[in-house]
């Protein structure tokens, strides 16, 4: 094992190897993620379950928590090799603090050696079987780990000895041992001794504050055996006080009973006079019962009214949603129509596209068929070109050599005419010769084959003119074929007017969208102006000191400004359902325009496209020169790099759309769940208000007590008082409860407030990053398709969560109609009669 700091691969991954062996919860990697002590202590209860029982100290995963566990564990190792009486390397709490946070792993392998000695005493024979049945490495290295554990344990041993016998033996016997391991030796225990006077300090440390504690503890035990003794005294003085009260209370009822007797015949009287009243009233009541009767069966009746009307107003608004259907249905089978229709003419320009597709296609085809004659008539012409040099050449060699033989014809006739001058005078003295007639033969042919080539020079030149002609008709074509394109750029450029448009439709329906915006958002400050509203009538509540009572009044006109609110807010969210429907038509409108004109306007750039690659080609077959080839390509080289710049632009602003909708998806969600608990804090509000009537009955019949406190007798005071404390004190602690809640409810609709200003924040940051995104006009372009679709997807969702928000404001007014409604019970009999009450003041 390396002593540097290091260890090397090889030990590792044996050791490794070896630990994995063991049946662990995780299995190991590397050596320093041993260092919580899990691994370690689960080893050490497969090779010794009985010594090594129990838990670690900590199941957490920080630095002390691992220096707890590496210290359980080594103290049980400790105390595991003390009890066989076996050497053992020791490490301080330093060690294994450092152990615990630099996860270093020759510090593992060293504590690895004590499992290791654990294993050999007392040797365990299963875990050397597992040992043998593992891979080669392993099994030597943990021999050699092995080996060294014993060497260093037979050092120590041969320390010992020599410490205890260094008295005895003189100063010449030679030692084997060598003085370094001596002084590492020394050095080892001093670190314990100091080691062991900073943990003494610490434990004189700790018995001093456990002294100071105890000192407090007796303290308060004194203090608390006064008090006792005090209140024992008062206990026995209050006693004396309660037998000498009873006395004089005696005294005073044998005084009274003689009064008592005299008052009873006159209460007798008064009794008899009582009773008749007492019939009469209780007549009366049997009257007001039958009357309670009735107003109970017609009050069943007006609830089954209720009942029945909400039915009903729920039918009307699903009738009203068909409507709206039918409607939207309608407007979509118009629209379908007027799509037909489009689709009609769309179809007729696109079969005239087509036939000029086709037009163009022939015009190809004879594009072909000209180059290809064109590629004939250049041929013949470069052949024609080199017949009429050569002829050239040979007609100069032909005029050369006939002056050349004129002159010998001359100088041979002046030559023949002295000969025939010569032959007279010889025929005249000899006789007649032959005549030789085969020279002017030879000249004659000559002649002939130079008439032959000035016919084909005649030749050539009239294949020149015609040539010439050929490319006459092919540039007329060409100019045709220019006025084209001309004609397809308006059309496009037409297009982009229409787009143009278009796109300011889409502006002046954002700008309706955010008008709405507006609209919920006052609708909302009303919202947060009936919540204020609500908080400042519980607070009229008087929690501490007397009771009072909130006035019916002010309750009566909170009822009538809420019912009214919520009648604005419905007629609000009515207009705004309409407002969305309207520009929800014109989206759709504007978005079929939109598709049709892009679809238009590809078609355009297609054929334009098409018409461009004609041209070229047209050029490329007259353009022969190679500079102007270059210039084409370097064209053509640009149009592709403008497309790729193109397909880069429309990624990027596809994934811009997907961030945004993604977003949006966030926003939609946290508004629902701003909703819902708003939904939830209304639902507990109106639970509050309830727990307030009945707190509000509470205090009325704890004034009824006080009233009736008044007109009792001496005698039943303490019985009335008794009662009228336990109302006032359940009254007290009703009210207290209230006020918790309504603080929690209080933060909880401020938590609500918060969210939806951070909702509202993002919302407007969105459409600020949407209004930031390039829109460029007028240019036939994918990035401007891209970013008209992305608009019109954002605003299609806004629409649906739109509807879907309103839907459920519909839902929970329904809900909150039928809780404001009187139940079958004495608390909606209760709030009938504070009905009644109320329209009496108004």
């Amino acid at each position: 094992m390396a002593t540097n700091g290091t260890l090397p691969h090889g030990t590792e991954a044996a050791l490794v190897v070896w630990v994995n062996s063991f049946p662990l919860t995780n299995h190991v990697n590397s050596l320093s993620e041993m260092n919580d002590g899990q691994a370690l202590w689960e080893m050490l209860r497969e090779i010794h379950a009985e010594a090594f029982t129990g838990e670690l100290p900590s199941k957490k995963q920080s630095a002390y928590a691992r220096q707890q566990n590496l210290q359980h564990v080594y103290g049980k190792i400790a105390s595991h090799l003390d009890e066989h009486d076996a050497t053992f390397t020791i490490f301080t709490d330093d060690e294994l603090r450092d152990m615990a946070v630099d996860e270093s792993s020759t510090s593992i392998a060293k504590f690895l050696q004590l499992v290791l000695q654990v294993v050999i005493t007392p040797p365990n024979e299963a875990i050397f079987q597992k040992l043998r049945i593992l891979p080669d490495p392993t099994p030597q290295v943990i021999l050699r780990l092995w080996q060294e554990t014993m060497d260093q344990a037979e050092d120590e041993e041969v320390d010992e000895n020599s410490d205890m016998g260094s008295g005895r033996r003189s100063s010449n016997s030679g030692s084997n041992l060598s003085s370094a391991r001596v002084i590492d030796r020394e050095l080892r225990l001093e670190q314990h001794l100091a080691e062991l006077k900073s943990q003494l300090d610490r434990c004189e440390a700790e018995v001093k504050d456990l002294k100071e504690a105890k000192e407090q503890t007796d303290d308060a035990y004194n203090r608390l055996s006064e008090s006792y003794d005090a209140v024992r005294k008062e206990n026995t003085e209050i006693d004396k006080q309660l037998k000498k009260f009873t006395a004089t209370h005696n005294e005073r009822e044998q005084r009274s009973v003689k009064e008592l007797e005299t008052k009873i015949s006159q209460q007798e009287e008064v009794i008899g006079r009582q009773e008749t009243q007492i019939n009469e009233y209780r007549s009366k009541e049997a009257e007001m019962q039958r009357r309670i009767k009735k107003l109970d069966a017609a009050d069943d009746r007006l609830q089954n009214l209720r009942d029945d009307f909400d039915v009903q107003k729920v039918e009307l608004e699903h009738q009203t949603r068909k409507a709206n259907a039918g409607e939207k249905y309608k407007q979509k089978v118009q629209a379908s129509q007027n799509l037909e229709k489009e689709r009609d003419s769309l179809r007729k320009e696109l079969n005239e596209a087509r036939s000029r597709l086709e037009e163009a296609g022939d015009l190809r085809r004879g594009n072909v068929k000209l180059q290809q004659e064109n590629r004939e008539i250049s041929q013949t012409l470069s052949r024609s070109e080199r017949d009429n040099t050569e002829l050239r050449e040979t007609k100069q060699a032909y005029l050369g050599e006939i002056n050349r033989l004129h002159h010998d014809s001359k100088s041979l006739r002046d030559a023949l005419a002295q000969s025939q001058d010569r032959i007279t005078d010889l025929e005249e003295r000899f006789g007649g010769p032959e005549r030789h007639s085969s020279v002017d033969h030879t000249l004659d042919s000559e002649l002939a084959e130079a008439l032959n080539h000035e016919q084909q020079m005649q030749v050539a030149s009239t294949v020149l003119l015609w040539t010439r002609v050929l490319m006459s008709s092919r540039k007329i074509r060409i100019t045709e074929l220019e006025k084209l394109v001309r004609q397809l750029k308006s059309d496009a450029s037409d297009r982009d007017t229409k787009l143009a448009m278009l796109q300011g439709q889409l502006d002046s329906a954002r700008e309706d969208s955010a008008d709405q915006y507006k609209q919920g958002f006052e609708v909302r400050q009303e919202m947060s102006v009936l919540q204020s509203s609500l908080t400042e009538v519980r607070q009229g509540h008087s929690i501490e000191g007397s009771v009072s009572a909130v006035p019916l009044v002010d309750l009566v006109a909170y009822d009538v400004k809420s019912t009214e609110t919520f009648k604005r807010m419905r007629e609000q969210i009515k207009a705004q359902q309409k407002q969305c429907a309207h520009l929800e038509e014109k989206l759709s409108a504007a978005q079929k325009v939109l598709e049709a004109a892009e679809s238009d306007r590809m078609s355009s750039f297609e054929n334009h496209c098409m018409l461009t690659d004609l041209t070229i080609e047209l050029f490329e077959g007259e353009l022969v020169d190679k500079p102007k080839l270059q210039v084409i390509e370097e064209v053509r080289m640009q149009n592709s790099l403008a497309m790729t710049q193109l397909q880069s632009e429309h990624d990027a602003l596809r994934n811009r759309h997907n961030r945004l909708h993604e977003m949006f998806v966030d926003l939609t969600e946290e508004r629902n769940a701003a909703w819902h608990d708003s939904h939830e804090a209304v639902m507990a509000k109106a639970e509050s208000d309830m727990k307030a009537d009945a707190d509000s009955q509470t205090l009325q019949e704890s004034t009824d007590l006080l009233r009736q406190a008044g007109t009792l007798d001496s005698i039943d005071e303490s019985k009335g008082i008794k009662i009228y404390a336990s109302k006032i004190e359940e009254s007290r602690e009703r009210l207290a409860k209230a006020q918790k809640h309504i603080e929690k409810q209080d933060a909880l609709v401020k938590d609500l407030e918060a969210r939806l200003e951070q909702t509202n924040a993002s919302a407007q940051n969105n459409v600020e990053d949407a209004n930031k995104l390039p829109a460029t006009k007028n240019v036939p372009t994918s990035a401007e398709r891209s970013y008209t679709q992305n608009l019109e997807r954002e605003i299609k969702l806004i629409a649906s969560a739109y509807h879907d928000l309103a839907g459920r404001l519909q839902m929970n007014n329904v809900i909150l109609q039928r809780r404001t409604e009187a139940p079958k019970s004495w608390l909606g009999r209760q709030r009938k009669a504070m009905e009644g009450v109320g329209g009496l003041v108004r």
